[in-house]
């Protein structure tokens, strides 16, 4: 009875501290990487690829504004092999993230008003879930935004929303906007 019913918590709260400390070692690694790593080019590839294994996402991409065309580019695109993705800033999921300043996670993209199909038609890939988090420069306008897709095991969680709002602020803190709009 009671020693089973504790053994039982204590194995539970073992596989919780082993999830937290695989999570926690995700993140070391790209704080290594980081540090090895001074090429934005070279440096960018590792941190994205390292944030969908962490969050258990098909794919990740980095969109950077340019404000002349008020449009959003893909600096990153995960699976893809095209150069650049270019869409118009006022379009898509990713779009509503860099206007209202805010995090967006949608379970059900094709469910969502906001959701351009226009990229999968293009790309052949199927968006189900969906989260972006804007990120800023020093002044703190908005740079652009880190989205990640189809999360493997249903939808993103409150605490991949923690894991994606940490990433966008790390790109504000490496102050690497004006290198990466090169």
């Amino acid at each position: 009875g009671v020693l089973s019913k504790e053994s039982s918590d204590l194995m539970n709260e073992i596989q919780e501290l082993r999830s937290k400390n695989e999570r926690l070692t995700k993140f070391i690694e790209i704080g290594e990487a980081i540090f090895k790593e001074r090429n934005i080019d070279q440096l960018l590839p590792l941190i994205m690829s390292k944030i969908s294994k962490s969050l258990n996402a098909d794919r990740s991409t980095l969109f950077l504004i340019d404000w002349d065309s008020m449009e959003l580019w893909t600096k990153f695109a995960e699976g893809l092999e095209s150069d650049r993705i270019i869409i118009q800033m006022k379009m898509g999921l990713v779009g509503v993230s860099v206007f209202t300043r805010q995090l967006i996670n949608v379970t059900n993209a094709y469910q969502d008003p906001r959701f351009n199909s226009k990229i999968d038609q293009i790309t052949g890939f199927r968006t189900e879930s969906v989260i972006s988090a804007p990120f800023f420069d020093k002044e703190n306008e908005v740079m652009g935004a880190v989205m990640l897709l189809n999360k493997k095991t249903g939808f993103f969680t409150k605490k991949d929303e923690e894991k994606v709002l940490e990433t966008a602020s790390r790109f504000t803190e490496m102050d690497y906007v004006t290198v990466l709009n090169k």
